[in-house]
């Protein structure tokens, strides 16, 4: 008779720890898509929002598998940029980085590559959800929405 109480705990046990995602993949799973700069702070001052970067777009990435995950950073003045991005496996650090192709601007430069020199680089991962995402280095703070 125990042996079929334990064979339905067992079952449950297992279930409950193959359906367990390590944080870093969820934040990825939550990132996938459209983000748009709602704020960005340097040293405690609100960068005026017309000179903010638009939008980014992260791709759907698996870190568990240590792929590398790419995305579209866009300037305000449409210009872009490709991106790759890491988030690692605790959840607590984001990495973007330049990604070597553009599109906009002319000789090579455009206002996304400038901004993306600003604002790439690790950040801590202060906040997320499926809509928001507060990331932080130094003296500069993000915080990303969903459009």
């Amino acid at each position: 008779m125990r042996n079929y109480l334990l064979l339905p705990l067992m079952a449950f046990l297992l279930l409950s720890i193959s359906s367990c995602k390590k944080e870093g993949q969820q934040i990825a799973d939550e990132m996938e898509g459209e983000w748009i700069f709602i704020e960005i702070t340097k040293d405690g001052s609100v960068v005026d929002e017309n000179s903010m970067p638009s939008n980014v777009t992260f791709d759907n990435c698996d870190i568990k598998k240590d792929e590398t995950c790419f995305g579209v950073w866009t300037a305000s003045n449409g210009d872009q940029i490709n991106i790759k991005w890491t988030i690692d496996k605790k959840g607590n650090l984001m990495t973007l980085e330049d990604n070597g192709v553009v599109s906009g601007g002319t000789g090579g430069a455009n206002e996304a590559t400038s901004d993306l020199a600003e604002y790439g680089g690790d950040w801590d991962i202060m906040e997320h959800s499926e809509i928001t995402l507060l990331i932080q280095k130094d003296n500069k703070k993000i915080e990303f929405g969903r459009p």
